[in-house]
């Protein structure tokens, strides 16, 4: 059985400071630009919901919902074969999985 080990503060700064600006939000309409601005004050009580997630073997619900998006592949835009989905999660649970 694979074992997680606990997150520090330093970690959970770190990995706020390298979310992408860039990337599309998720269903929660945080931006990473938010979250790196907010770090030094969110930190802390992430930490603390991340270790709990940890401990309790529960990955929160509200992170795995995604806003899905269809993108086009090629051929006709009129069949709907040809497009993919794709999942756009919030910035946050990406930060749980880099930690994971």
């Amino acid at each position: 059985m694979t074992r997680f080990k606990l997150v520090s503060h330093t970690k959970v700064v770190k990995l706020l400071n390298g979310i992408s600006n860039s990337k599309a939000t998720g269903l929660d309409k945080i931006s990473g630009k938010i979250l790196k601005t907010a770090a030094p004050t969110i930190a802390l009580s992430l930490t603390h919901i991340f270790n709990h997630a940890i401990i309790t073997s529960c990955f929160p619900y509200e992170w795995k919902a995604a806003r899905l998006l269809p993108l086009h592949k090629r051929g006709s835009r009129d069949l709907p074969e040809n497009y993919r989905p794709i999942s756009i999660l919030p910035a946050i649970s990406k930060v749980m999985e880099r930690i994971m």
